[in-house]
């Protein structure tokens, strides 16, 4: 999975299964008095699952699907 944060905090992916989705989240952990520049990038990480993605549906914590990344495609505007 790919998503956009900050380059100055560290990142863990979950996701919790059901029959029809898959609903992932990522939670950043920054560090406490560090000065930071305000930048995003784009980081990709790997979730594993019990079972094969197959036709479920992939959704954030916020319920809305996420599309595939396509490689070579802009970020949306």
């Amino acid at each position: 999975m790919s998503f956009t944060g900050g380059v100055c905090s560290t990142y863990k992916a979950t996701a919790v299964e059901s029959e029809n989705e898959v609903k992932v989240t990522v939670t950043a952990t920054t560090e406490p008095d560090k000065i930071c520049i305000l930048i995003a990038k784009v980081f990709h990480q790997t979730v594993q699952l019990d079972e094969p993605l197959g036709g479920r549906t992939v959704v954030g914590s916020d319920n809305r699907e996420i599309p595939l990344e396509k490689p070579g495609a802009r970020l949306p505007q």
